[in-house]
């Protein structure tokens, strides 16, 4: 399920994802999506290692990236839900709501939450959901698709005016 790199592209074939990233993109190192999802970082540069690492967490995070000048961030997630009984029966939306509700809580964010969309990405339909951040300035775009009990989360966060539609013509 762990996606690879060649050049500034980045690849999951299992997900039928590709991102080619422009100049002035910075990726996060694997240690550091290692720490976030709790893992040794070895787990994260074998394919059989990961694997059978990411059977055993919630969260994976795969991939970051960060745009320099902008600090516009693409944040490529896997959440497990096979270690839970219902896991097959939560759906994009139950996900999404559980994320809307943490946001929420933190009273020191202000956000605007709109309806949610669709778009496709490699011929596979996301449900897209965003958020403004009435405060800070910012957009936070939760785009995600259920594979049986896993679920693909591509989280998308603007500073700027850059709109959501030049973001995902990096995507195939």
């Amino acid at each position: 399920m762990r996606g690879a790199w060649s050049g500034t592209t980045y690849i999951n074939e299992s997900i039928k994802l590709q991102i080619d990233f422009p100049d002035g993109w910075k990726v996060a190192k694997d240690d550091y999506l290692a720490e976030l999802a709790g893992m040794i970082t070895a787990a994260l540069t074998d394919k059989e290692k990961w694997t059978a690492e990411a059977a055993t967490k919630p969260i994976m995070y795969d991939m970051m990236a960060v745009e320099t000048a902008s600090k516009n961030s693409i944040l490529l997630v896997f959440d497990n839900f096979s270690m839970m009984d219902n896991g097959s029966s939560i759906t994009e939306e139950d996900l999404y709501n559980s994320q809307k509700a943490q946001m929420e809580e933190d009273k020191t964010l202000a956000y605007k939450f709109y309806e949610p969309s669709q778009t496709t990405i490699g011929g596979v339909t996301y449900s897209v959901w965003r958020a403004d951040e009435m405060n800070n300035h910012y957009s936070r775009y939760d785009i995600i698709h259920k594979n049986g009990k896993f679920m693909t989360r591509i989280i998308i966060t603007l500073n700027d005016d850059t709109k959501i539609d030049t973001i995902l013509a990096m995507f195939k």
